[in-house]
C-alpha cells in the first residue's frame, strides 16, 4: 500500500518553459554576437575600401604617381570590341 511521503509514479518535471527560453536566449546571444562581429568585419571592410578608392580618386587627379595600372584602360571594352570587329 501506499505510504505518506513515498513517491509513485514518474517524477515531473517542471520549469521546462523556463529551461527552454533560456537556451533560446542562449542561441539569440550567440548569433547576435556572431553577427555583431561580421558587422564589425563589415565595417572595416568599408572603411579599407573608402581609403583605397579616395587614394585612388587622388591619385588621377594628379595629386600624386597614378596607381592604376598601365595595361588596364578606362576605355577598354571599346578598344577590344573595336579591335576584334570585322566589317561587313
Amino acid at each position: 500500500m501506499h505510504t505518506p511521503g513515498q513517491n509513485i509514479g514518474p517524477q515531473k518535471v517542471y520549469n521546462t518553459r523556463l529551461r527552454a527560453r533560456n537556451i533560446e536566449d542562449e542561441e539569440r546571444a550567440y548569433r547576435e554576437a556572431h553577427f555583431q562581429e561580421e558587422l564589425d568585419s563589415l565595417k572595416d571592410i568599408v572603411a579599407r575600401l573608402t581609403s583605397l578608392l579616395e587614394q585612388a580618386l587622388r591619385n588621377t587627379s594628379g595629386e600624386g604617381p597614378s596607381t592604376r595600372p598601365a595595361t588596364f584602360p578606362a576605355n577598354q571594352p571599346e578598344e577590344i570590341i573595336g579591335e576584334h570587329a570585322q566589317e561587313p
